[in-house]
């Protein structure tokens, strides 16, 4: 997992080189909605022979920074406003006499009934902004090429 704007990486291992005539190309390539992150490799050619060399692959999520909107509703400020009303018409209700108390108590059990959805339906605002990407990195020699994706969850 990443967070958007950041970067991450990670090493890929590389084994088994004696069986390649040829050099062994590396490539990355990234899958998911626009816009696509970046991702790039430390090796993109190992000689033949060489003996178990690794590539530090670079997944940059710089421009999801922009691209994620900012969240409308921060429920736990909007919940903290319901409690601090709520609270406030329930120090109010005694001061009044008791017809004036019941249209207090109705006027604020209306006003919660209508807010406390907003707050409680909401769910989590930033699950609404993960992005999952699929990162292929290829291994190719010849004839013979391997691939191996890996997901990459940016927040």
């Amino acid at each position: 997992m990443v967070a958007a704007g950041g970067q991450v990486t990670d090493v890929i291992s590389i084994s088994e080189q004696g069986a390649f005539s040829s050099a062994l190309q590396l490539s990355c390539s990234v899958v998911g909605t626009a816009p696509l992150p970046s991702c790039s490799l430390s090796l993109n050619s190992i000689p033949p022979g060489a003996n178990a060399p690794s590539s530090k692959l670079t997944f940059s999520a710089g421009a999801l920074a922009a691209s994620l909107p900012a969240p409308f509703i921060h429920t736990g400020s909007l919940l903290a406003s319901v409690l601090s009303l709520g609270m406030l018409g329930f120090v109010l209700v005694p001061k009044f006499d008791k017809q004036h108390r019941k249209r207090w108590a109705l006027r604020v059990m209306m006003l919660l009934v209508a807010i406390l959805p907003i707050a409680c339906g909401g769910g989590s605002t930033t699950s609404q902004h993960v992005k999952i990407y699929v990162v292929t990195v290829a291994a190719t020699s010849g004839a013979l090429q391997h691939t191996t994706a890996i997901t990459v969850t940016v927040r």
